[in-house]
């Protein structure tokens, strides 16, 4: 049971996959765009930074989304700890 906790709690405090491919590829569009700069392609340039934009738009989006449901997650095991530990102080008084 321990190790299928732990296993759920690494789970949740983990990034998703999703936003490590997001990641991932705003990290390759950005070598990208220093790449075609220097080719001075201002039409690649002008497409690679809207491209830029969306995925950073959208990765922003999921990550607020992430972050709000892992925020809720740790305050609800916050509250079992303290009930937990209610609990135990009960059982010695």
């Amino acid at each position: 049971m321990d190790e299928a906790a732990a296993k759920m709690r690494m789970e949740i405090n983990s990034k998703p996959e999703e936003l490590d491919v997001l990641d991932r590829k705003i990290m390759q569009l950005e070598i990208e765009i220093e790449a075609i700069k220097r080719e001075k392609d201002e039409k690649k340039l002008t497409a690679l930074r809207k491209e830029l934009a969306n995925i950073q738009e959208n990765r922003d989006s999921i990550y607020t989304q992430w972050k709000s449901e892992k925020d809720v997650v740790d305050n609800i095991q916050t509250i079992k700890d303290e009930i937990d530990q209610f609990k135990q102080d009960a059982e010695i008084a």
